[in-house]
């Protein structure tokens, strides 16, 4: 009956065979319901690029694993610990961190003052150093050598108070910098 017509006269014919025929579709349908489930899963599923099925039948192409025995030696085995020795750098550098550059590129210095040297408790500290960093900045047609000369600072402390605090120095932004 599956391949016929569905008629109003067919369908009062034979009721039970009806009841029948449409519970064998209910039971296909749901059968091919779950096939497409799996083959999705398989098709979409989230390991379906990692996965990789072997036919239980392959063998190994390298063959069982062996282990061989490990040979006594008549070889020292001696450890040390090396520094990092300083790197020689030629003579045109201008720093320690081997930056070179001509006279014809332009330095402009930058002396930054910290925030803490401003206000009223700038009384409160004392310059015991100056730190100078170097970056090369990129103007439109050249290139310009910025030299930072960023104070170290120490904190007075009076004769009555013990000293805990240790030098600081303000903070400025690392990388090259567009000018």
């Amino acid at each position: 009956m599956r391949g016929d017509a569905i008629t109003a006269d067919s369908m009062d014919s034979n009721p039970e065979e009806w009841a029948e025929e449409l519970n064998d579709l209910r039971l296909e349908n749901r059968q091919l319901k779950e096939r497409v489930a799996w083959f999705e899963k398989q098709l979409f599923g989230s390991k379906s690029e990692k996965r990789h099925v072997v036919p239980p039948e392959q063998e190994s192409l390298l063959g069982s694993p062996t282990t061989t025995p490990a040979e006594a030696s008549d070889q020292q085995t001696i450890t040390y610990q090396r520094g990092k020795a300083k790197k020689q750098r030629p003579q045109d550098c201008a720093t320690d961190a081997g930056l070179r550059f001509t006279d014809e590129v332009p330095i402009e210095v930058i002396k930054v003052t910290p925030p803490e040297l401003e206000g009223a408790e700038a009384y409160q500290y004392e310059v015991i150093d100056t730190q100078v960093r170097h970056k090369l900045a990129q103007r439109p047609a050249s290139y310009v050598v910025l030299q930072y000369e960023i104070p170290i600072l120490k904190r007075r402390v009076p004769k009555d108070e013990p000293s805990t605090q240790a030098a600081s120095t303000s903070h400025t932004g690392t990388g090259l910098l567009p000018h």
